[in-house]
C-alpha cells in the first residue's frame, strides 16, 4: 500500500515527489539498458505528464481488445518499442524515444498491478466533497490516497476498472432454481350452473286426479 501511495504522488507531481525505489526497479527489468548515460529518472521526468499517460493506457486498451487475448497487466513492455498502426490520434507516443515510452508503460503496469490488489482497502467515496471541505490539497495533489486515484482514473486500465464489478456479479449471481409461484383465483360464483340455458321438460305432466282403479 505505501508504494502505491507513493508511486500516486509522483504520477501526479514528479517533480515534488520521489518515484519509489520498487517502481523504478520494476521499470528497469521491463527495459533493460546497458548504456550508464541513460538516466531511467531523467528520462521518465521529460516523458509528457499525465496526458501522454493516458493515452499510452488507451493505445494499451486498444491493442488487447485487438488481439481478443491477454491481459495488459501481462503485456510484455518491449513489446511497444515498435507502435502498430498510424492512427494520428497515437502521434505524441510514436514522437517520443522507444525506451522511454517502454520504462513508462513498465510503470503503468505497476500502478495497475498495486491498485488491482489494493482496491478493495481505499475509500474512493464523498473524495471531492471531504476535499471541499478539509482543503485536502498540497501542491495540486490530494493528500488523501482515494483523491490520488481519482485523480488518475485516465491511467488505469479497462480489466482493472471491470474487475470489482465483474466479481460482484459472481458474488451476487444465484444458480439456485427459479420459485414456483401458484396463483389462487376463488370464483366470484360459488355456486355455478354447468348448464345455463337447460332445455325444457318434454314430458307429460302426470294427470293430478288419476282415474281410480275398478275394484276387482
Amino acid at each position: 500500500m505505501s508504494e502505491l501511495s507513493a508511486l500516486t504522488k509522483w504520477l501526479l507531481a514528479p517533480h515534488a515527489h520521489p518515484l519509489p525505489p520498487a517502481s523504478l526497479r520494476a521499470a528497469l527489468r521491463a527495459a533493460p539498458s546497458t548504456s550508464p548515460q541513460h538516466a531511467p529518472e531523467r528520462q521518465l521526468g521529460a516523458w509528457g505528464g499525465i496526458e501522454r499517460d493516458e493515452l499510452l493506457v488507451r493505445y494499451i486498451d486498444g491493442l488487447q481488445q485487438q488481439q481478443g487475448a491477454g491481459s495488459a497487466l501481462s503485456l510484455r513492455p518491449a513489446q511497444l518499442t515498435t507502435l502498430q498502426g498510424d492512427d494520428a490520434a497515437f502521434a505524441p507516443l510514436a514522437g517520443a524515444p522507444a525506451r522511454v515510452r517502454v520504462l513508462r508503460a513498465a510503470l503503468l503496469q505497476r500502478f495497475n498491478s498495486l491498485l488491482a490488489r489494493h482496491l478493495p482497502l481505499v475509500h474512493t467515496g464523498s473524495v471531492r466533497e471531504e476535499e471541499h471541505l478539509e482543503g485536502e490539497l498540497h501542491l495540486g495533489v490530494p493528500t488523501s490516497l482515494g483523491g490520488r486515484l481519482c485523480a488518475l482514473r485516465g491511467l488505469i486500465f479497462l480489466e482493472v476498472k471491470l474487475g470489482p464489478l465483474k466479481r460482484a456479479l459472481a458474488a451476487t449471481a444465484s444458480e439456485a432454481d427459479h420459485a414456483a409461484v401458484s396463483i389462487s383465483r376463488p370464483n366470484p360464483n360459488p355456486n355455478p350452473n354447468p348448464n345455463p340455458n337447460p332445455s325444457p321438460n318434454l314430458s307429460p305432466n302426470p294427470s293430478p286426479n288419476p282415474s281410480p282403479t275398478p275394484d276387482s
